[in-house]
């Protein structure tokens, strides 16, 4: 029976640095769940979405008051989006797109063909 060689001692790897430290500094960072969070194309989504919303309240022939309703928002969020006063959050788009039964990326698509083109979507916040 043949024996086996031994193996050399292998050298002790140097620590690595804990994850603070390994960490890059990042500059205001906007919200995870926000659609802002996608940096320059935000505001295009943004404008989609409003534009979105509104088409499919006017080919369903409903208030944003009874879309908000339906969907299960607030009001008052449903016309902030839509006036482009507030930059809503993924989760709340999945719920808005859920409770219309829709796909939310629908909602977020530039040339959506849910219905005629209805009002204008004002310039998002901050142009």
């Amino acid at each position: 029976m043949q024996t086996l060689p031994t193996l050399p001692t292998l050298p002790t790897l140097p620590t690595l640095p804990t994850p603070t430290e390994a960490r890059p500094t990042v500059l205001a960072a906007p919200p995870v769940g926000s659609v802002r969070a996608v940096g320059a194309r935000g505001d295009e989504l943004q404008a989609h979405l409003c534009r979105n919303i509104r088409r499919l309240a006017n080919h369903r022939q409903v208030t944003l008051s009874a879309m908000a309703d339906q969907a299960g928002v607030a009001k008052a969020q449903l016309y902030r989006v839509v006036s482009g006063q507030s930059s809503p959050s993924l989760d709340w788009i999945a719920k808005l797109a859920r409770g219309l039964k829709i796909d939310p990326f629908s909602l977020l698509q530039p040339a959506n063909v849910i219905g005629p083109a209805a009002g204008r979507c004002p310039r998002p916040v901050g142009h």
